[in-house]
């Protein structure tokens, strides 16, 4: 959840040091090593499973989507009003924010439909 505010961040004010791909990435590694109580530890994790159960998943997946709303958002006001474009970060940086939420929305919603599916089949 701190990588998710960190790219909300990042995509709104630039902060040296931080890029919108090193937030990817940590979203990425958090995603990898950080398991729910029942899934085992020893095992690899499935490479399409980003949480425990299929809600976590989906509320994830809808919070980096509005995400990728907001910063589209932004991308347009970018392109609309180019006088206000010396208070704003390159368009570019900030169209790279949105790709890569929306990247993993859909990686999150995915891995929600896929456990939802898994959990039905199991019953």
């Amino acid at each position: 959840m701190v990588a998710l505010i960190v790219l909300a961040f990042v995509s709104a004010v630039p902060v040296p040091g931080i890029t919108p791909l090193a937030a990817f990435v940590l979203v990425i590694l958090a995603t990898r090593m950080f398991r729910g109580p029942d899934e085992p530890d020893d095992s690899p994790r499935d490479w399409w499973r980003a949480t425990e159960r299929p809600v976590a998943s989906f509320v994830i997946g809808a919070l980096f989507a509005l995400a990728t709303v907001v910063v589209a958002l932004d991308v347009y006001a970018i392109a609309t009003f180019p006088e206000e474009r010396e208070l704003r970060v390159d368009e570019g940086y900030v169209a790279l924010t949105g790709l890569l939420a929306l990247i993993l929305a859909v990686g999150y919603l995915q891995s929600g439909v896929r456990l939802r599916r898994e959990r039905a089949t199991s019953k």
